[in-house]
């Protein structure tokens, strides 16, 4: 007892004094900590305090001189003698990379490899150069009864045909011998994912092939997934997505194999690096051992790929209570509705976009001073070695021209329904089926179920497509936004209307109906082209004028839009009052036709339809007749 009241006694004098020292020292701390983040805002804003004379054209600069700071390789800082400013030759690896810390490359493209390899006790580990503060929360899925889950499959129950099933059991089981992937899979340990094994996996447990499950599952598991091996150059992420990580959670809900979920955390947890970007848009071509890590994601990239990891990334969330994954997903759908009216057709995006959501500022606008005000614009790196000033729209823009003499003149834009667009469609489609009438991805709000109210009127509207498509009006150099509802001025734009209005002018613009040998007067088929479009404003009217130029061509990848049609035509609609949508007699329709024309087409081919045919339409006008030569362009 002596020796805790004397322990008591001690800190009842000391108690007033070590107030004192905590205070003080936090106060050290607090200052000290305030002098670096002066240092640091120097350093991002590339001019660190100069204590020589002759940087800054002083007086003192005639009286002393300046040593040669081009002979200093380390440096490679070179005068300009007009401004007396600092230049940089970042075409220096090393100067590069220090600057590469604070500021982010800006490149067209990944084709090649940017800046050199790191050592691999730093590819272990991660860090973040833009994180995320609050992230968006995942969706609960809401409890519904056996009524009211929408049927997919026809009430129909047809015996299942043994025969069939069996041949396609013994043709995949004979390819899978000739592959000998599980051997295989041994043997490139060192050099690749075993990637073909697992896309194999949940077709080897749907044939029963339980033993060569289980021996694929237990090669699976001896390979490392938080990084590719050291051979694996560059990562496609969407191939990586589709194949790997979906390949492990199919096979995963099919088994229930906690093995396999593990392994597809890892490979998400390393396809999250590409969402390191200003804008928490991925790099699609990941150079993940560069050492030039801090970068926008690249300036020319197909649209619908971005969101090739949605599906996956929304139900590995699910299943393990992580928000980081629907955070991901939720923040590019989030970019394609701020952009649903940036490009010449509304809500649809060209083949290709940028990224970045970048505006390069002119050497006007930096000579007003224009890069000083706001924080949405950032000090970037560009492909030539030279810093530039991005503006952060928040949204995908169009790509950049490759001929710097035609800035400010207006591009074509191409349309096209195949692999690099109808991925958008597809996953919003299947994303709005998911989470039913809870959720909505490109409102990111929660939906009522209450609201989802039937108006017959509006399905007319929607069939009469010359009213879905409205002008292109501009007020004070802007964009009118036609979506705006007057009450709250709030902004209607959800996956709904997304989809309605894609869909129309699909159908409005982009199906021709060519003259074939065998054709018949009975059956209805459209084939689904690509258009080029070109925008001009016309300021005596006030409007965006926009050409439209059909190409004729017809992508194999079109006919899948059949498939997605058909589908969502069994799914009903679940938007608010006030939201336009397409009747689902209407959508099979669409179906039907899209997925009859594809048949006829491998018909009148002796079923060898090529991957791309261009079509070229020739009237002759003296006999009255026109002709058309299909020209096949295999892949």
């Amino acid at each position: 007892m002596s020796i805790a009241r004397l322990v008591y006694s001690l800190f009842r004098r000391v108690r007033s004094v070590l107030l004192l020292f905590i205070t003080i020292s936090l106060l050290f701390y607090y200052t000290f900590q305030n002098e670096i983040d002066i240092l640091n805002s120097y350093a991002l804003n590339d001019s660190l305090p100069s204590i020589n004379n002759y940087e800054h054209n002083t007086e003192g600069s005639s009286k002393l001189d300046p040593p040669d700071l081009s002979s200093t390789g380390s440096d490679r800082i070179a005068t300009d003698k007009e401004n007396g400013n600092v230049a940089v030759d970042l075409s220096d690896p090393a100067t590069l990379r220090e600057k590469n810390k604070y500021f982010p490359l800006l490149l067209k493209g990944s084709s090649h490899q940017i800046g050199s390899n790191l050592p691999i006790s730093s590819l272990l580990t991660y860090k973040e150069k833009y994180p995320v503060l609050f992230e968006y929360s995942s969706p609960s899925l809401t409890s519904t009864s056996q009524n009211d889950v929408h049927k997919i499959q026809p009430a129909m129950q047809l015996p299942p045909d043994v025969d069939m099933i069996k041949q396609i059991k013994d043709i995949f089981m004979k390819s899978w011998n000739q592959e000998q992937l599980l051997l295989k899979s041994n043997l490139r340990r060192e050099s690749t994912w075993p990637i073909d094994l697992i896309d194999s996996l949940d077709t080897l447990y749907l044939c029963g092939e339980t033993k060569l499950f289980q021996d694929s599952v237990n090669i699976i598991e001896d390979f490392d997934f938080r990084v590719p091996p050291l051979a694996m150059e560059v990562i496609d992420i969407p191939d990586i997505t589709t194949r790997v990580l979906e390949g492990l959670l199919s096979a995963y809900e099919l088994s229930m194999d906690k093995r396999l979920l593990n392994k597809a955390k890892h490979v998400a947890d390393f396809i999250l690096r590409s969402f390191d970007t200003p804008n928490r848009i991925p790099i699609l071509k990941y150079f993940w051992k560069s050492d030039l890590r801090n970068r926008f994601p690249d300036r020319t990239v197909p649209s619908g790929q971005l969101t090739t990891m949605a599906l996956a990334f929304i139900r590995l969330s699910q299943l393990t209570r992580l928000n980081k994954y629907f955070d991901a997903v939720e923040r590019v759908f989030t970019t394609i509705r701020q952009s649903y009216n940036e490009f010449d057709m509304e809500f649809m995006l060209p083949d290709v976009v940028d990224a970045s959501g970048c505006q390069l500022l002119t050497e006007e606008e930096i000579e007003n001073g224009a890069h000083l005000k706001g924080s949405s614009i950032m000090k970037s790196i560009n492909e030539n070695f030279k810093f530039v000033h991005c503006q952060q729209l928040g949204k995908f823009l169009n790509p950049p021209m490759d001929d710097n003499s035609l800035r400010g003149q207006s591009q074509y834009q191409a349309y096209r329904i195949n692999e690099k667009t109808v991925p958008i469609l597809e996953n919003l489609f299947k994303i709005n089926d998911l989470f039913q009438s809870s959720y909505d991805i490109l409102d990111g709000s929660s939906k009522n179920t209450n609201a989802a109210t039937m108006d017959p009127s509006i399905g007319s509207e929607v069939e009469a497509v010359d009213e879905i498509i409205e002008k292109r009006n501009f007020k004070d150099g802007a964009k009118k936004d036609s979506t705006k509802n007057t009450v709250g001025d709030k902004s209607l734009i959800d996956s709904q209307t997304f989809l309605t209005n894609s869909i129309s002018n699909i159908f409005k613009f982009m199906t021709f109906r060519p003259m074939l040998p065998k054709q018949t007067e009975n059956k209805k088929f459209n084939f689904l082209n690509s258009i080029l479009t070109k925008s001009q404003f016309m300021p005596t009217t006030n409007e965006l004028d926009v050409t439209i130029r059909k190409s004729y061509d017809v992508s194999l990848y079109s006919c899948r839009l059949g498939g997605i049609l058909g589908l969502s035509s069994r799914v009903p609609h679940r938007g608010g009052v006030n939201t336009k949508y397409i009747l689902p007699s209407s959508l099979l329709e669409m179906s039907e036709i899209i997925t009859q024309s594809c048949f006829m087409l491998m018909e009148e081919f002796d079923g060898l339809l090529p991957q791309n045919s261009s079509w070229t339409l020739a009237l002759m006008r003296l006999m009255g007749i026109a002709s058309l030569t299909a020209k096949l362009n295999h892949e």
